[in-house]
């Protein structure tokens, strides 16, 4: 399953990047706010989640929907 990490940005900064690897997603989200970027979320399994929301999906698989 692919997942699309979203952060806003100030201007025209916005920026999307689309990664099929959970982990590897929620890095990501971690590392735009350990930036001070603002406005990620993460799209994937049928939802749009905040960082912090995805992280309690790490490590349950393919959650139901």
């Amino acid at each position: 399953m692919a997942f699309n990490v979203q952060r806003d940005g100030p201007g025209n900064d916005a920026v999307s990047v689309t990664i099929d690897d959970r982990k590897e997603a929620f890095a990501l989200a971690i590392e735009w706010l350990d930036g001070g970027r603002t406005g990620i979320k993460i799209i994937g399994d049928g939802r749009v989640y905040s960082a912090m929301e995805f992280a309690l999906t790490i490590g349950q698989g393919n959650l139901a929907r």
